[in-house]
């Protein structure tokens, strides 16, 4: 079966079987565009760790619902299946997003550099006020 036109590639992340799918007729009058709504529940998963969950919820949410449930939607195609696909695409942005690791804290040599970038921001600042200053008293 050939894949339909504008689907998205291969997913990496997709969690298992308790996916809730609802296709649902456009509200545009005389189009064939099909919008595509996927729940996955993120109450007590199994699929990823808690943190990832919680970071979903924080991270997302108006797209939680009262249930817990994270709600994505897609009508960008003209076919269900490949709106179904970007839903998934975009679930998996979410999941990866919330899986992100902050960044490791800075070296002494990165705490250097940043003071000396304020250094000489600083100094650049008061060259700035010093030549206004004396433009401001040639004015006068």
């Amino acid at each position: 079966m050939a894949r339909p036109t504008g689907a998205p590639g291969p997913l990496p992340l997709r969690p298992p079987g308790n996916i809730a799918s609802f296709l649902t007729p456009s509200p545009l009058p005389k189009t064939d565009q099909t919008m595509v709504e996927v729940r996955i529940p993120l109450v007590n998963v199994d699929w990823c760790p808690a943190y990832v969950s919680e970071n979903i919820r924080r991270m997302e949410a108006g797209r939680v619902n009262a249930a817990g449930e994270l709600v994505v939607r897609s009508s960008t195609f003209a076919f269900q299946y490949p709106n179904y696909l970007a839903c998934l695409r975009q679930i998996d942005q979410l999941v990866l997003a919330a899986a992100a690791l902050p960044a490791p804290p800075a070296t002494p040599r990165q705490e250097r550099a940043a003071a000396l970038r304020e250094a000489s921001n600083e100094s650049r600042i008061r060259g700035k006020k010093h030549r206004s200053a004396t433009k401001d008293a040639r004015r006068s």
